[in-house]
């Protein structure tokens, strides 16, 4: 049977994010700062087909079907999700998650970022069709795994966000809710929108220059973003 390798992480990670209001922006900047991610419930994020699946004919005969249905409901729900893209440059995550270009985006470092996650915690990446996934009986007696294998999954025409997915696993601790990061400053930079108000861009630089992250404003040039560092304040 061949081999399949893992997909290769990408350098770096991108987590878009509104910050159109200054109580928006303090709570994306207390995340930065307390060195953590949020994670939602799959119930939670904009998708309404998040976690939808199908099973094989085999399994739907199986005599304790409704009771493994029910277990991977259930592990869906003990499941924490971070979403994040490879692009910083997509102009549909700046509209639809960066609310309409009033929002950042946060660059992670991709090895800083995975090193400060414990064995609990998943880096997958989305896989897009046109099907919901599909159970089979060979996940009968791994519930996780096809709890995880349904939440990397989603409808073909959401492929434009590139997304990558931290799964961490809660267990019974209450969702949502923030996972911490064990590495140091795995944030290299923050991007705002160009919709942003000053006065946000000013708290955001004040912020991150006590940490020595870079900040890029955006200019609209043509059908080009263009991108200039800010000088940090004193």
């Amino acid at each position: 049977m061949v081999t399949i390798d893992p997909p290769l992480t990408p350098p770096r990670l991108y987590r878009y994010r509104a910050a159109s209001s200054v109580d928006s922006a303090k709570q994306e900047l207390d995340a930065i700062l307390g060195n953590y991610i949020w994670c939602s419930k799959f119930c939670d994020l904009n998708d309404t087909m998040e976690g939808y699946y199908g099973v094989s004919a085999s399994l739907s005969r199986w005599e304790n079907y409704e009771k493994i249905t029910k277990q991977i409901l259930n592990n869906k729900h003990k499941i924490g999700i971070s979403c994040f893209s490879d692009t910083y440059e997509n102009e549909l995550m700046w509209a639809h998650y960066a609310n309409n270009y009033k929002g950042i985006c946060i660059e992670y470092s991709t090895n800083d970022l995975l090193s400060g996650l414990d064995d609990r915690v998943h880096l997958v990446r989305v896989a897009y069709s046109q099907n919901p996934p599909r159970i089979g009986v060979n996940f009968g007696s791994k519930i996780e795994e096809a709890a995880r294998g349904v939440l990397s999954h989603k409808k073909y025409s959401w492929n434009y966000e590139r997304e990558w997915r931290i799964l961490a696993g809660f267990g019974n601790k209450k969702l949502p809710g923030p996972l911490k990061l064990k590495s140091k400053n795995p944030v290299k930079s923050v991007f705002i929108g160009i919709r942003v108000r000053k006065k946000i861009i000013n708290i955001i630089r004040k912020k991150l220059s006590k940490l020595g992250i870079p900040v890029y404003g955006m200019e609209i040039l043509g059908y080009e973003h263009n991108w200039t560092e800010y000088n940090a304040l004193r």
